[in-house]
C-alpha cells in the first residue's frame, strides 16, 4: 500500500447523518483513532494488506454489558489518491450478537 491513511475522516453511514457531522469525525495517526472535535483517543486502528481495521469499544450498557465497533474497510493499492473508503461497520456485544451496517469513510476535503 502507498500513500497515507494518516488524517481526517468523517464515518458516514449514508443515512440518518447527525445535524452536526463532526460527531462522526475521526483522526487516524499512529495506530490510534481519536475524535476529531476533541482530540480524544476513542480506540485504535490496524491496517493489512488491503484492509483498515477500526477497533472501538463502547461503554458498557446497563442490562446488556459490552459493546465494540469493529469497521472494516477495503484498502486501494495507493489509499493516498482515494478520498473514500467502502466499509462495514460492525456492533458486537460480548455476549456474541452482532449487528452489521454498511458504511464509507470519507477523507476531509482539506485532506484529499
Amino acid at each position: 500500500m502507498t500513500g497515507s491513511i494518516d488524517g481526517r475522516w468523517l464515518i458516514d453511514f449514508g443515512n440518518d447523518r447527525p445535524a452536526e457531522a463532526c460527531g462522526n469525525e475521526i483522526v487516524l495517526g499512529g495506530g490510534v483513532v481519536a475524535l476529531a472535535r476533541t482530540g480524544v483517543p476513542i480506540g485504535h486502528y490496524d491496517v493489512s494488506p488491503g484492509e483498515l481495521t477500526l477497533t472501538l469499544p463502547l461503554p458498557a450498557l446497563v442490562g446488556e454489558g459490552a459493546w465494540q465497533m469493529i469497521g472494516r474497510f477495503a484498502l486501494p493499492d495507493d489509499v493516498g489518491t482515494h478520498a473514500n473508503l467502502v466499509g462495514v461497520m460492525q456492533g458486537v456485544h460480548s455476549g456474541g450478537d452482532a449487528l452489521d451496517h454498511p458504511c464509507m469513510l470519507r477523507r476531509r476535503a482539506s485532506q484529499a
